[in-house]
């Protein structure tokens, strides 16, 4: 017998990673602790890798494996556009008296969506006091753009969510269009105070449609 430097024996691990794209078995792993935790961290799946494959990522590679898992278990963010008209149609249907709406430019391209629920609306003409608290903040994900909310106070001094708004930002025009789905919701003779942080955008909106 003679002695051999070169080993013949294989990780199996690797080879599983090596017949498959390194991008696709991540993807599973992701997929895998989004169905168990409800969630997967770039850490998460850095520690993961390691124990089920024996490799080790560097904190980009987990994170893009995150965003592939995600998209895998959830769908890619840009093709869920495609369901907003659709989604706002069901909402109205199984909601009595909810107001959604998708508006788009010539090309059918998103720009802005309104939300507002039957029972919220219904709530605020019936219960709360006639003010309502407007406010906006941006989004951090792929697409950006701007929340705006609409909110009223209860009895308890509490918050009461009215309506909800995506927007490309807190702009005069975007502004404007919130309120005037806001308007369509509220009884015409009615005299609101609007309370707000003075941003251009939304005082603006305001005192054109109100």
């Amino acid at each position: 017998r003679k002695q051999s430097s070169k080993h013949t024996c294989v990780d199996t691990r690797l080879e599983t990673l090596r017949g498959r794209s390194k991008c696709h078995v991540l993807a599973e792993i992701v997929d895998r602790k989004l169905r168990a935790d409800g969630e997967c961290t770039p850490a998460a799946l850095q520690k993961a890798a390691g124990c089920a494959l024996g490799v080790t990522l560097n904190y980009h590679q987990a994170h893009r494996g995150v965003v592939r898992g995600i998209e895998r278990n959830r769908g890619n963010p840009d093709d869920s556009y495609y369901h907003l008209i659709g989604y706002s149609y069901l909402l109205q249907k199984l909601n009595p008296g909810t107001h959604a709406v998708v508006h788009t430019d010539d090309t059918h391209t998103f720009r802005y969506s309104f939300m507002a629920l039957g029972v919220c609306i219904q709530a605020f003409r019936d219960s709360l006091r006639l003010i309502i608290a407007v406010d906006g903040t941006i989004l951090t994900g792929k697409r950006g753009g701007t929340l705006l909310v609409a909110v009223g106070v209860d009895a308890n001094e509490q918050n009461y969510p009215i309506a909800f708004g995506i927007v490309d930002s807190e702009n005069g025009e975007a502004c404007t269009w919130f309120f005037r789905e806001l308007r369509k919701e509220l009884k015409p003779d009615e005299e609101i105070l609007f309370v707000s942080d003075r941003s251009g955008g939304i005082n603006i909106g305001i005192s054109t449609v109100f």
